[in-house]
């Protein structure tokens, strides 16, 4: 380590790590698996000229959601707070720091419908500032919008840690592997915006009064935009700087809205199942069931799931068709299941699952996908 500074930014990771109280072994189990067969992934694709055979089978499972659009059409707050798509507002860096992340129509959908709180709240630290400009909520995930700063002595390097905790424990919220954000400066120097999506469990209370926590690290001014001075540039960070804000309650309106679609196909050899979809404005939540004999053997179940890869979750209504992506994955003690982005807030028509084949050749058009039917 360079610094105590840096030593008490391993201390925060470590201490984040103590307060995830709510993840049991199953969870770790699966967050560490998540990440290895994400590497196996980027290898496979890496060398798909070596390792892709012929296909052997596609499958898209096609579901109708017209109980949850119902549920959601029957929202009046959410009819009468539509915008213009392209109208974010004082938000609209952020929408560029959107386009660089997987589920970036989630958020799309959630100004688009006014679904969105401002805050706007900024907190100094010496030669720092960080602004928490936005939030928004469902049950089950949290989204922060922030903007970290510097004075003319330094330029902005990251905001290497990010937490949000609840004000009457000081529980952090989310758990191991399961908090994503992506950050730009956008071509500033002293300036850089982050988006940060936190999980939540749905069978808590909702979290109402809440505490962001916020370091930023930096550089001497002029460092980061001269390449000639980078191999010795030295790290500083600012001291924890915490914005205390309330959750609207507009954001406890919206159940999750649960379907049963028990779709069966085949994969790697045995039966499979699309048991659960969970949907929600800001999640939509896909659970698979496995065979007996899979759940059983790890090393089966290892292939197995290397084998169920989601193309993309198509959501289609008359206007027209947004193509959302997984966002993450984690292995269930019955199967596995996947979290994509969500635009429910759109009232889709339809959603179309689109998994890829088992084997697929290099370049492979998606056309050739096959598609189930369920209402």
């Amino acid at each position: 380590m360079r610094n105590a500074d840096e030593q008490r930014l391993m201390a925060d990771a470590r201490q984040m790590k103590q307060e995830q109280d709510s993840l049991n072994e199953l969870d770790a189990a699966g967050a560490v698996w998540r990440g290895m067969q994400q590497g196996k992934r980027r290898k496979r694709l890496r060398t798909a000229g070596l390792q892709f055979g012929a296909v052997v089978v596609t499958a898209a499972i096609v579901f109708m959601v017209w109980v949850g659009v119902q549920h959601f059409n029957s929202s009046p707050s959410i009819q009468a707070a539509v915008q213009q798509a392209d109208d974010w507002g004082q938000l609209a860096p952020f929408r560029q720091v959107m386009s660089r992340a997987v589920d970036q129509h989630t958020l799309e959908s959630a100004i688009r419908h006014g679904y969105i709180q401002m805050v706007n709240q900024t907190v100094k630290e010496g030669a720092y500032q960080i602004t928490l400009n936005a939030v928004t909520a469902d049950e089950n995930r949290l989204i922060i919008l922030y903007t970290g700063e510097t004075d003319t002595t330094q330029d902005i390097y990251d905001i290497p840690s990010v937490k949000v905790n609840q004000r009457q424990n000081s529980k952090t919220l989310g758990w191991l592997g399961g908090t994503q954000s992506v950050k730009s400066s956008l071509g500033e120097s002293k300036k850089m915006y982050g988006i940060t999506s936190i999980p939540l469990d749905r069978s808590q209370p909702f979290p109402e009064q809440l505490k962001a926590e916020f370091r930023v690290s930096s550089v001497d001014s002029g460092i980061s935009t001269d390449p000639a001075l980078w191999k010795n540039r030295k790290y500083q960070f600012s001291k924890s700087m915490i914005v205390n804000f309330d959750l609207s309650l507009k954001f406890t309106q919206y159940k999750t809205v649960i379907l049963k679609p028990a779709q069966s196909f085949l994969l790697n050899g045995y039966p499979a199942k699309l048991a659960e979809v969970e949907l929600s404005p800001l999640v939509m939540n896909v659970k698979f069931e496995f065979d007996a004999r899979v759940n059983r053997d790890w090393k089966i179940k290892e292939d197995t799931i290397s084998k169920l890869t989601p193309a993309k979750l198509v959501a289609k209504t008359q206007e027209h068709v947004t193509e959302l992506s997984s966002v993450s994955g984690i292995d269930t003690e019955k199967g596995y299941s996947y979290q994509f982005g969500s635009n429910f807030l759109d009232s889709p028509d339809s959603l179309v699952l689109q998994l890829y084949p088992e084997v697929r050749k290099p370049g492979a058009a998606d056309a050739g996908l096959k598609n189930l039917t369920i209402k």
